[in-house]
């Protein structure tokens, strides 16, 4: 993925020409979120690693839970204050979008740290929780 954020960054206004041969406001603007997008491949790819991680170790509701509050409180709101409120273009909506990545990466990241899924007991846990879920969903499912 960084590599592919690399060509996005280097060679990206080419793709963007050929696309949109008309308008060199749309080529700008296509560029200019070609490299916002290719400087965030390399969180976006450590994101799905750590949330990945997470669920792997069977902690499922905590990275449902940090990518529902990212999108909603991250995106959602810095999208609708930068762009509606504020006017301030596509590329910093672009910005606030792909800013979210790098957001949750960091609370993937101090989830494994702080909740202990990376150590046995903290994996132990949650399971855990993870089969007391199955069951009760299991009781209301046969009712």
């Amino acid at each position: 993925m960084g590599l592919c954020g690399l060509l996005m960054i280097t060679v990206g206004r080419y793709p963007a020409e050929w696309i949109s041969p008309g308008d060199p406001r749309i080529i700008h603007l296509t560029i200019q979120c070609l490299r916002i997008t290719g400087f965030i491949q390399i969180g976006f790819a450590a994101c799905v690693v750590f949330g990945g991680a997470l669920r792997g170790a069977g902690d499922t509701l905590s990275a449902m839970t940090i990518s529902l509050t990212t999108i909603i409180g991250l995106r959602f709101t810095g999208v609708i204050i930068i762009g509606w409120w504020l006017h301030l273009g596509l590329a910093a909506v672009w910005c606030v979008s792909r800013r979210r990545i790098v957001f949750e990466r960091c609370a993937d990241v101090s989830a494994i740290r702080v909740w202990g899924v990376e150590n046995d007991e903290g994996v132990i846990a949650q399971r855990k929780r993870a089969e007391r879920l199955r069951r009760r969903l299991s009781i209301c499912t046969i009712q």
